[in-house]
């Protein structure tokens, strides 16, 4: 079935998006021969209701006034963005049976349908056309630091917020473009007098926040959610919804459509702490060219150091993202393997921007378990490269370790802060040692 949308003048210049199909208001006619099995829009401005009243009062089309200035993404919007996925639906998905791996099922994914980034051979790309965002919702706790990782001291007397502004000024002037920086916030770090005062301070770059949710803590031994007066610690009763709330969130923020306005096509999207990951012009000028592809995600060959990290495979014939806290116990020593899974997510990922309105009732959805004060609970999380499951035009890049150094812990901390380290012109921490000797991967 086919959404069929007819358009005054001025409303739309574009022909076809997707599985919808946009026609002038002069071709009505000889469209009334497709209003069998497809569904049927007329956008209108106010003023011309009297003499298009014939279609508007026709049963079969859905008829719609709008501002003459909404373009494409406009319509798009209003037609198609569905309401954002309720926390009983994430929950009853979360126990449900049909979200648990089936161990027989799992396919590592096949390596010969991977992107090689080394050849990728063509660094001519727009970057006008592009926003990069980083997901800043962690705190620095595992560091032994307080506040938001984004706004301690890393490297250079600089804070990672710092550093990443830093790489965006130097594509700014190089290219002569202004990429936006796009932050996903959470309720941990979204007031922090340090990061406002850094993005005060920060004027030359177009800077755009919106939130993640919060999410309800659930007690592991009666199913029911927290409350103040069983959970005697001063931990919240409540926290954020995990990465994977990215998408959701930010269609329904207004950044989404200042994005749209500024004709931004593709999002680079990355974690706050990985300084690597930069926006590289040979997969920015890829994708450009491959305007088909909606959701693009980098990994990397797997070591002995990232047994933990997540994997992709091929699952009832869809790709999927597979993480350590779906895996069945007894399936985790051959999780770990780097035989059978040869690559992991760095968490990278490029999404085309006016493909974020989908359906994201697919993404996976898991219990993360903790205890603080003798009581157990879970939270419901999803992680951002799960949104795989839910484009149809993926691809998957093999990129070199360089982009991927994450600092999770004390001892990244410190061994970033060293020597073995540099910043490079364009702000990009660069291992200067041994490439064999690689970052200690974060314990779960």
């Amino acid at each position: 079935m086919m959404n069929i949308i007819i358009c005054t003048e001025n409303i739309i210049k574009k022909k076809i998006y997707k599985n919808i199909l946009f026609f002038h208001i002069d071709q009505y006619n000889e469209v009334k021969k497709l209003f069998k099995n497809n569904k049927f829009w007329f956008f209108y401005k106010d003023i011309e209701k009297e003499k298009y009243n014939y279609i508007i009062n026709n049963k079969n089309v859905a008829s719609i006034t709008i501002d003459p200035n909404k373009n494409i993404n406009d319509l798009i919007y209003i037609l198609f963005a569905k309401p954002k996925l309720d926390f009983n639906f994430l929950h009853d998905r979360a126990l449900s049976k049909s979200n648990k791996i089936k161990w027989e099922k799992v396919v590592p994914y096949n390596l010969n349908k991977l992107i090689n980034y080394n050849k990728l051979d063509n660094d001519a790309c727009d970057y006008s056309k592009l926003a990069i965002v980083k997901l800043n919702g962690g705190l620095g706790t595992s560091m032994q630091c307080t506040g938001p990782k984004s706004v301690i001291t890393v490297k250079n007397n600089l804070t990672f917020l710092e550093i990443i502004i830093n790489q965006i000024r130097f594509l700014n002037k190089k290219y002569k473009c202004n990429i936006p920086l796009v932050l996903m916030n959470s309720t941990l770090t979204t007031n922090n007098e340090e990061m406002k005062k850094i993005i005060n301070n920060s004027s030359d770059i177009d800077i755009l926040i919106f939130h993640q949710d919060n999410l309800p803590r659930i007690c592991a031994k009666t199913n029911k959610l927290l409350n103040n007066d069983s959970f005697i610690s001063n931990t919240p009763i409540s926290c954020p919804s995990g990465t994977g709330d990215f998408y959701e969130s930010l269609l329904k923020s207004n950044v989404y459509h200042k994005l749209l306005k500024r004709n931004i096509e593709h999002l680079f999207i990355s974690n706050i702490d990985n300084l690597a990951a930069s926006a590289d012009p040979y997969i920015l000028n890829f994708l450009q060219n491959n305007k088909n592809i909606e959701f693009n995600i980098e990994v990397t060959p797997k070591t002995e150091l990232d047994i933990k990290g997540g994997t992709f495979i091929d699952y009832d014939n869809k790709t999927r993202l597979l993480e350590v806290a779906m895996i069945p116990k007894e399936n985790l020593e051959e999780f770990y393997s780097i035989e059978k899974f040869k690559i992991f997510n760095t968490n990278n990922i490029w999404i085309k921007l006016n493909s974020l309105i989908n359906n994201y009732e697919n993404m996976e959805i898991f219990q993360n378990f903790k205890t603080i004060d003798n009581t157990e609970f879970y939270q419901i999380e999803s992680v951002i490269g799960s949104g795989i499951n839910c484009f149809e035009n993926i691809s998957i890049i093999n990129v070199p370790r360089n982009r991927f150094l994450p600092v999770k812990k004390k001892n990244n901390l410190e061994d970033i802060r060293s020597d073995k380290y540099i910043l490079t012109t364009s702000s990009i921490l660069q291992y200067v040692k041994d490439d064999t000797d690689t970052l200690e991967e974060e314990d779960e």
